[in-house]
């Protein structure tokens, strides 16, 4: 192998072109460069290389050393040329947690400054880099700390570095899941959006045709978290338009006026050292120290399930966390005994509770007749035997007699029962579910007050879901997502949505209190993983309460307001019904004309249907005033009969005191007056398991022929 080649010239002498023989026979040519240098060419050896212009450069005149910057002082560059730069990049530094401002400034002549761009500087210590193009001849910074005084905002080794690029550099390195702040670099870009799903892949966004960002399917988290995104759910009619609901109001509960301003819309239930009381526009719920104390509140009115439809219930609700709570509830949603979902701070911890499957013992002790005598009656309930004194003071008359078995002694520490009179029937409800064993019986003794016991609903102990805070599936509400660490002792909007349909799904929400969005925190899917349905009747009251059960512990939570909704659907929804009723010989006493009854019980389990009035029509021979009260106490010979659906109905009883007036009307001689549901008016009165309403007459004067026509609607 042989380096360089000979030259084949006609001349004596060629040259020889230098070059480098490899293994394969084949010659490379040597090649010296020169470059020009002080005006002169310069030959490229090793000791003399080709010069290479670099494309950064470090600003020392905008740099500086790291060093203590003061509140009170700030840090301006020099001016530099930058004109050979296409990009300059700034990255500021500190020791310590500190803010401050920082100036791009550029000049056109090296000491106006022409424009000046203002980045706010969170914290020195991990705040961005910063690029900018330059868009003047002379480029420095500046940077003024915040002075918030006594030298807490100094900046300790406060450091700063500019480099200039010849060449634009890549943009700079973020991950996906970096957050942007208000100083945070940007572009303006044309570019595609992508999103991660919930199985971690990304997938391009969807935009209306207006091009809006569209939420598709239901990620409510998303949806919450970002109001002004449009949200669009699957819920789409047969030709692809999008439908929408208007929520039913069924309850409205507040109390700026007390507990007993608002007690034509909630009911009240204590026991033991337990209180309800309205403090600062509250409810509050007290357990006091007696063991098994129990403090509850209700609404009136309930949630009717219409099917097909969501329901929503929200509230405001807090609790006591500053003792140690075990043994303790302490819950707030919608149901009773028997079903229902709450959220449920028990043993320390916050829960969600889905409670189904639970029935209340009724027992009905119906009198024929009543007390003739003084003496007492003797009533056996689960084993229980209870004397209740009895006086002659109705001569027989069985709905006297009721009254006072229901007044005569404190059922529920005695039995476990509660004790109501309708009419000439004593209904005993127990206060817990479960199977109620041991005797069941009457006897009147030498009182006369003759009468039988029965049975209407056996009793079945609730199952019990509790999903604790730690296992919530949304947002645990513990600050490691987009909701805060919850103090449960304050107040906080609570809501909770179902589908029902026997298996839809069951959602739970707080409001975010940065942005008053609520937000789910845990979902119940209930579809595709159960034979039963989740709750047997889907039919609920708000329901707060608080007990201390084994324990002495002193407990108190409260209730701000609360509100139920059904997501559209007809205000009247039911089996509708109609009954016209007379009565001769009224005279200018009011006297009841009929009873309507809405009982606890329906088809051997309690009952949550509600009945609503929506036309009443009024009749007299004579000009005659009629009213309609509420929970009037019956008296003569009361005997009820079904109305022909739910309701039962009572045409015997000859008079009516107390009560709650709650309509009235007139009539004048051979006229009529007629009240009906509208627009405006969307019932006239309403019933709930538990109410009678009487409506009674009287004429102006003699005696006259009176009617009432009712039509009705049961929702079951």
């Amino acid at each position: 192998m042989a380096d360089n080649i000979q030259l084949q010239l006609p001349e004596a002498g060629a040259p020889a072109v230098r070059t480098t023989e490899d293994t394969s026979g084949k010659h490379h040519q040597h090649i010296l460069m020169e470059f020009i240098k002080s005006g002169a060419l310069q030959l490229v050896t090793s000791a003399e290389g080709l010069p290479v212009t670099p494309t950064g450069e470090v600003d020392s005149g905008n740099s500086r050393a790291a060093a203590t910057l003061a509140e009170t002082e700030s840090f301006t560059g020099t001016w530099k040329d930058v004109t050979t730069y296409s990009e300059s990049a700034v990255l500021l530094w500190a020791s310590n947690t500190v803010e401050g401002t920082l100036y791009l400034e550029f000049s056109m002549d090296g000491s106006t400054v022409h424009r000046s761009a203002l980045v706010g500087v969170a914290d020195v210590a991990t705040g961005p880099p910063h690029t900018v193009t330059p868009v003047a001849q002379y480029f420095r910074i500046r940077y003024v700390p915040t002075n918030v005084g006594g030298g807490a905002n100094d900046h300790l080794n406060f450091t700063a570095s500019v480099l200039h690029h010849s060449a634009k550099s890549k943009h700079l390195t973020s991950r996906v899941n970096s957050p942007l702040s208000t100083s945070t670099d940007v572009e303006n870009v044309r570019a595609v959006l992508t999103g991660k799903d919930d199985s971690d892949q990304f997938t391009n966004v969807a935009v209306s045709q207006e091009g809006a960002v569209l939420i598709q399917g239901g990620n409510a988290v998303q949806a919450a978290s970002n109001p002004f995104a449009v949200y669009q759910p699957l819920s789409t009619s047969a030709f692809g338009d999008q439908v929408s609901v208007n929520a039913e109001t069924q309850f409205q509960l507040s109390f700026p006026y007390g507990i007993a301003a608002s007690a034509a819309s909630t009911e009240t239930y204590t026991a033991g050292s337990a209180t309800v009381s309205g403090v600062n526009s509250k409810a509050v719920l007290q357990s006091g120290t007696s063991t098994g104390s129990t403090a509850a509140i209700m609404s009136r009115k309930a949630i009717r399930y219409q099917p097909g439809l969501g329901a929503t219930c929200r509230f405001t609700f807090g609790c006591t966390t500053s003792i140690d709570t075990t043994g303790v509830v302490q819950s707030a949603g919608l149901g009773d005994e028997e079903d229902g979902f709450f959220f449920s701070h028990r043993d320390n911890v916050m829960n969600i509770v889905r409670r189904y499957g639970g029935l209340r013992d009724v027992h009905l002790l119906a009198l024929s007749s009543g007390g003739t005598s003084a003496g007492d009656v003797t009533i056996n309930l689960a084993g229980v035997e209870i004397e209740v004194p009895v006086t002659n003071v109705g001569a027989g008359n069985a709905n006297a007699t009721v009254i006072e078995l229901r007044d005569g002694v404190n059922w529920e520490t005695v039995a476990g029962y509660k004790a109501y009179a309708d009419g000439n029937v004593l209904v005993l409800v127990a206060v817990g579910t479960g199977v109620k064993s041991g005797l069941f019986s009457y006897t009147e003794g030498t009182t006369g007050a003759t009468g039988t016991i029965s049975q209407t609903v056996v009793g079945q102990d609730f199952t019990e879901e509790i999903i604790p805070q730690t296992s919530w599936n949304l947002d645990k509400a513990d600050g490691t997502e987009i909701l805060p660490d919850i103090d449960w002792s304050r107040g906080n909007v609570f809501q909770i949505r179902y589908q029902w349909l026997g298996y839809g799904a069951i959602t739970f929400y707080l409001e975010a209190p940065a942005t008053g969005n609520l937000l789910p925190v845990h979902r119940i899917g209930y579809a595709n993983a159960n034979v039963d349905p989740s709750v047997f009747v889907p039919t609920f009251r708000f329901n707060a309460f608080v007990t201390n059960q084994a324990t002495t512990k002193d407990v108190t939570a409260f209730v701000g307001s609360a509100a139920g909704f059904v997501d559209g659907g007809k205000t009247l929804e039911g089996q509708r019904l109609a009954q016209n009723y007379e009565k001769v010989g009224v005279s200018t006493s009011f006297e009841p004309l009929v009873t309507l009854c809405a009982p606890r019980f329906y088809e051997s389990r309690t009952a949550r249907v509600t009945s609503t009035i929506f036309r009443l029509v009024f009749s007299a021979s004579g000009a005659a005033d009629f009213e309609i009260l509420r929970l009037a106490e019956l008296s003569g010979s009361t005997s009820w009969s079904s109305a022909g659906g739910y309701l039962l109905q009572d045409t015997s009883s000859t008079g009516a005191t107390g009560g709650t007036r709650i309509w009235a009307d007139r009539v004048e001689a051979n006229g009529r007056a007629e009240a009906t549901a509208n627009g405006t008016l969307e019932y006239l009165v309403d019933l709930v398991p538990g109410e009678i309403i009487t409506v009674v007459a009287k004429a102006d004067s003699g005696s006259i022929k009176t009617g009432v026509a009712v039509n009705w609607a049961e929702s079951l």
